[in-house]
């Protein structure tokens, strides 16, 4: 892949939470991964689109397992931001591709301060590990699909949950490009 000297230049540095990523900036739709060293410095990786898609449909949660998991909100919380997708069905595959390629990823993804991303037209779907986490598709689909429920199929959201429900504190959202997620002033 060609690189360009000035995207892999750029960086993004957060006083509030000490950390700063490397080798920032769009490279195009494909998924993205930032993991972050013991330092708080994390680099980029990015797989181009092309790379990544897959013609599997999208997972789905029953309403009954949205209702009985409903018991553990007081450690949760869904959050809408109001805002929609222009394209669903681009953020439906952004949903689907960030799921499966932080799964086939490996435990890594999954590891403290590792943020994961895929931008897709104009939505952004998004992991965040603010304490070390198992990515499993289960997790991720059942995280999505909350949003789903609670922010409507093209709302964008996220969910984060603190020691619960298979997470130790982890994030799971959607927004659109060029909005914050992860932290105060990150865009990916």
């Amino acid at each position: 892949m060609p690189t360009n000297p000035a995207i892999e230049a750029r960086a993004w540095t957060s006083s509030e939470l000490d950390l700063q990523v490397t080798n920032l900036g769009y490279q195009g739709d494909g998924f993205y991964s930032a993991s972050f060293n013991e330092s708080g410095v994390a680099e980029v990786k990015f797989t181009p689109l092309s790379e990544v898609l897959t013609d599997e449909p999208e997972a789905s949660v029953s309403a009954e397992t949205l209702s009985a998991r409903d018991s553990n909100l007081d450690k949760r919380a869904t959050t809408c931001s109001g805002r929609f997708a222009v394209n669903q069905g681009d953020l439906d595959t952004a949903n689907r591709q960030l799921r499966d390629n932080a799964v086939n990823m490996g435990a890594s993804q999954g590891a403290w301060g590792h943020w994961g991303w895929v931008h897709i037209g104009d939505s952004t779907a998004y992991f965040c590990n603010y304490e070390t986490n198992v990515l499993t598709a289960g997790l991720l689909s059942d995280m999505q699909a909350i949003v789903t429920s609670k922010c409507t199929p093209a709302g964008y959201g996220y969910d984060r949950r603190a020691h619960c429900c298979g997470a130790n504190d982890l994030a799971v959202g959607r927004t659109f490009r060029g909005d914050e997620f992860c932290a105060s002033g990150f865009r990916g």
